[in-house]
């Protein structure tokens, strides 16, 4: 361990810092500390390290790049650098509240399993992974700035646009290649206006195909 200015970094991930800010103790402390077991609190910084984690992860995989993890005073954030589509960035800000949502799944199957907390600690715990962790996910979808919010559900119209635009560049492939054959057969055999009719077909779906990219 080593303190970096105000943060002191806990270790490493794929080559990214993982820091914690000075500041962070004595918050959750001030916050939580009449309320909740040490263990408790424990799991509310893991918790969040796991949301930035899930964040971290989808950087990784559009092929961004991680600068730090960081758990703050009042929660955490993962800083990141990288050229990414527009629904790309709205997906990795689903990272976080994915990464809780399986925590919730994991402790809520131990339940149906039929696990019961024997100490404190223990229900502190599970009280995190199931109550406090849903909470959070709920407040953090909430679309106000700076939450998660305020990005993750402009992935619902970016992938049904990008979806659209796909499916226009799929029609105009195939009508290109039918297009292509129709051509190289013996003109006898193909009827004029079965060619107009593929030719105005390819047309319609470039004009289509023009105007998605636009938007």
């Amino acid at each position: 361990m080593k303190i970096d200015r105000l943060y002191l970094i806990i270790g490493a991930w794929r080559g990214a810092p993982v820091r914690v800010h000075l500041f962070t103790l004595p918050a959750m402390l001030l916050l939580w500390g009449r309320h909740t077991h040490w263990a408790g609190l424990v799991a509310l910084a893991a918790l969040v390290l796991i949301h930035e984690l899930g964040h971290a992860f989808l950087v990784r995989r559009y092929r961004a790049r991680v600068l730090a993890i960081d758990l703050l005073p009042f929660g955490g954030e993962c800083a990141w650098r990288g050229e990414v589509s527009s629904l790309e960035r709205a997906l990795i800000s689903w990272g976080g509240v994915l990464a809780q949502a399986l925590v919730f799944i994991a402790a809520e199957l131990l339940v149906q399993l039929g696990y019961s907390p024997r100490t404190h600690a223990e229900a502190s715990v599970l009280g995190v992974a199931l109550d406090s962790n849903l909470f959070m996910i709920a407040f953090n979808l909430l679309p106000i700035p700076p939450l998660d919010g305020s990005k993750c559900w402009a992935a619902i119209p970016l992938w049904w646009r990008q979806r659209k635009r796909d499916a226009a560049l799929l029609r105009k492939r195939e009508l290109g290649d039918e297009l292509h054959r129709l051509r190289t057969q013996d003109d006898a055999e193909v009827p004029d206006e079965v060619k107009e009719t593929v030719r105005k077909a390819l047309e319609d779906a470039r004009k289509a195909n023009r105007v998605e990219m636009k938007e």
